[in-house]
This record gives structure tokens, C-alpha cells and sequence, in this order.
């Protein structure tokens, strides 16, 4: 019996009209779905029956909203200033205590002055001597000029003398030159020890109160350590904030409560007067200080007291509430 080979049938693809047919199924599906709907809203829309839509209008305003940031701060007097030596010296009189009234220039603590008066002496005493060598240059310049006009010289005797006259003229104002040279040093160096022997007394730079006292009698002060702090009367004094930069561009000039601890049931005004423009180091994020002048007519408030503010906060808005 004879066998027959069966090869496999090779299917044809469909035609491409058929794939593009089976395609475009779904998409048509999806579009007549689409007409419906639409045609569905829009039979909806022209019913005459259907509630008609509400539209709310509103002015649109700029207002103002105020907001508060609690923040915290010492108090300290309007201008505090260090009285201190530029140089180590011995204390030999303090002449002012704590919370006494001090003017301007008012002497505070005296130092012991002997070495700067010495000093001061020896000073003078060279301005004296070159004083009294710048009057012997004059002499000799005046005797010279006097000699050339008695004797002149003779047309056509030797000419040495006349040299000689000219070169002794030349000395002795060379001597007046250095003499006043020496003089004016030596002025210079008296307006030196003078001005040191004043800064052994220590006077108020202002007008205050003396805020603390740090030496007695008999003390070594060291150069630049202070003796005395001298403050503006405590009538008036300040608080110092620092507001970080989210909050600083809304503080505004006004009137504000603060609080202390010591007193807890009083209320004390006070104005913010100053805002810093440049921070108060050059870190991130930055800080800014806000100044408050605090009335202090009772001196309630002492300096070193430590406060607390709301400090309040003014943004500008649309208004949105009417809206």
C-alpha cells in the first residue's frame, strides 16, 4: 500500500482590509458611546424643565490680616558704655557707686598718675632747654648778619673773608634750623604726656546712671578691662528682638504689650521704633533685630530682666471672605 506524504497547509493571511476592520472595532464602539453621551447631555441642557445654573459675583478688595509672633528678649538701658583704661594703671579713688547720677565729663575713677607726671615733667623741662637754644641760634645768626654789614668787603682786597662771613652764616642758621626742630619735638612730646596723664581719670562719656562699679581702691586695672559701666537714665528703656527672615518684611511700627516674669500681672506698653535691615550674622536662615522703646517712668523694669512680646505680624490679602 502506497504511503502519502501530507504537507502541512500554509494558512493565507487575512486581507488587510479585515485587520484594519478588526481594529477599528473597539474605537468605533467607543466613539458611538461618546455621541451618546453627548447627545444625552445635550437634550438635558435644552430642557426647559432643568434648573438653570446659579453664578455668585464678588468685588475683589485688598485687606489687611494681622497675625502675632511671641518672642522674647532682655531689656537694657537706651546707651550703655564701658569706662576703661587703655593702659594697666593703680586704682587710688573711685568717686561714683552704683545708681549714682553722673553728667558728662564728671570724673569716676582717679589712677595713680605718678609715672605719667614725671613723664610730663621731664617734657616741659626739654621744652624749656630747647627754647633757650633756639634764642642762641638767634643771637648768632643776628651777629653774623650784623658783622657782614659793619665790615664789607673791599673791591679787589681777598676774597676769604668774605667766604668766611657766608660759610659762618650758614652754621649758625643750620644751628637755628635744628634748635627749632628740636623745640617742636619737644612740644609734641609734652601734648603726649599730657594727654596721658589725663587718662588717669576716668570720666562719664554721657549724661546716665552707673550701672555697675568693678573696682575698689588699691585695684590693678588691666589695659582695656572696664572700671565703671555708665548707662542713659532707666526711665526709658529697650528690648531687642530677633525675628527670623520669614517674619521680619511684616512688622510694622506700633504700639505693643510686654510681659515679665517678676511681674506677672502687669501690662507694659511699649513702640517698636526700629527695624535692623541687615542681619545679625551672616547665617542662614537670617535674623533681624527689632527694636521696642519701653517707658519706664516707676522703674519697675530693671535692666537684665528678661521679656516677652507678641509681636504682631501685618500681611496684605485679597478678600476672600465676600468671595
Amino acid at each position: 500500500m502506497a504511503r502519502v506524504a501530507h504537507l502541512p497547509m500554509r494558512l493565507s493571511p487575512p486581507p488587510r482590509t479585515e485587520r484594519w476592520q478588526g481594529r477599528l472595532r473597539p474605537a468605533l464602539a467607543l466613539i458611538g458611546v461618546l455621541v451618546a453621551v453627548v447627545g444625552l447631555a445635550g437634550s438635558v441642557g435644552n430642557d426647559p424643565r432643568a434648573p438653570a445654573a446659579t453664578v455668585t459675583t464678588a468685588v475683589v478688595a485688598v485687606e489687611t490680616v494681622t497675625g502675632t509672633v511671641e518672642l522674647s528678649g532682655t531689656l537694657e538701658p537706651q546707651r550703655m558704655m564701658r569706662v576703661a583704661a587703655g593702659l594697666p594703671f593703680r586704682v587710688t579713688t573711685v568717686l561714683v557707686d552704683v545708681g549714682d547720677r553722673v553728667i558728662r565729663g564728671q570724673p569716676l575713677v582717679k589712677l595713680d598718675n605718678f609715672e605719667q607726671r614725671a613723664r610730663a615733667a621731664e617734657a616741659e623741662a626739654q621744652v624749656v632747654a630747647s627754647e633757650a637754644k633756639v634764642r642762641q641760634s638767634e643771637v648768632r645768626v643776628a651777629r653774623v648778619i650784623r658783622a657782614f654789614s659793619d665790615e664789607p668787603p673791599i673791591p679787589g682786597d681777598d676774597l676769604t673773608y668774605l667766604d668766611d662771613v657766608e660759610l659762618a652764616a650758614v652754621a649758625v642758621e643750620a644751628d637755628l634750623v635744628h634748635a627749632m626742630a628740636v623745640q617742636t619735638r619737644s612740644d609734641a612730646a609734652v601734648m603726649l604726656t599730657r594727654g596721658r596723664l589725663a587718662r588717669t581719670v576716668l570720666r562719664s562719656p554721657l549724661d546716665g546712671v552707673v550701672l555697675s562699679r568693678h573696682v575698689e581702691a588699691g585695684d590693678l586695672l588691666a589695659a582695656g578691662s572696664a572700671a565703671v559701666v555708665v548707662g542713659t537714665p532707666l526711665d526709658h528703656l529697650r528690648l531687642v528682638l530677633l525675628v527670623g527672615e520669614k517674619d521680619v518684611s511684616r512688622v510694622r511700627p506700633g504700639t505693643v504689650t510686654l510681659n515679665v516674669a517678676p511681674l506677672p500681672t502687669r501690662h507694659f506698653p511699649a513702640e517698636v521704633r526700629q527695624v535692623a535691615f541687615m542681619p545679625e550674622a551672616l547665617r542662614s536662615p537670617a535674623q533681624y533685630r527689632v527694636i521696642l522703646e519701653v517707658p519706664n517712668l516707676d522703674l519697675a523694669l530693671r535692666p537684665g530682666m528678661s521679656a516677652t512680646v507678641k509681636l504682631p505680624l501685618v500681611v496684605v490679602v485679597p478678600d476672600v471672605g465676600s468671595m
